[in-house]
């Protein structure tokens, strides 16, 4: 018998089938683009799927989990919409002609560095939920906005142990 040790969600002793998660890691091509009007649409066709993901993320989790898990949904939300974060996007598209994928992704590494410098260590925190909200508009944009499966993470057809080396609150 195989013992691994970790640390668990639930702060239980499990004993089970284990199954192995490893997020796919996205890593954006930078592309000059000739219409950065098309581009910025396809942003914005990302954010509107990702809010309607991450809504139905946060009703599922209510359910399931409570408020006080839920509420990480409500704050990806809010950085989908902060001002900042989505005029650091749009001029990387307009100002330098880059596709969204890799606007979004320079935008997100920037936010996280920043957040990631900070002394306090809430908003050092802060940098995950910021990478999880950029993971979840590259995959967006990768499928085209409204043609992807909502959601993400594993695809579980049985009752299983989930080991990864980290998980993001979306794929949790």
């Amino acid at each position: 018998m195989e013992m691994i040790r970790g640390r668990s969600v639930l702060n239980k002793t499990a004993v089970g089938k284990l199954q192995y998660y490893e997020q796919k890691e996205r890593k954006a091509v930078r592309q000059q683009v000739e219409d950065a009007e098309r581009e910025l649409l396809r942003y914005e066709k990302a954010l509107e799927q990702a809010e309607k993901e991450l809504e139905d993320l946060y009703e599922k989790a209510l359910g399931e989990a409570g408020a006080e898990s839920a509420s990480v949904f409500l704050g990806h939300r809010m950085l989908l919409k902060d001002e900042e974060y989505r005029q650091s996007v749009t001029r990387l598209i307009a100002g330098q002609g880059v596709n969204a994928e890799f606007a979004v992704e320079a935008a997100g590494d920037g936010f996280c560095r920043l957040f990631l410098e900070m002394e306090d260590e809430y908003l050092r925190a802060r940098a995950a939920d910021i990478r999880d909200v950029s993971d979840r508009l590259l995959r967006i944009l990768e499928e085209g906005a409204g043609e992807g499966e909502p959601g993400r993470g594993p695809a579980l057809s049985e009752p299983v142990i989930l080991m990864a080396r980290d998980l993001a609150p979306s794929e949790t």
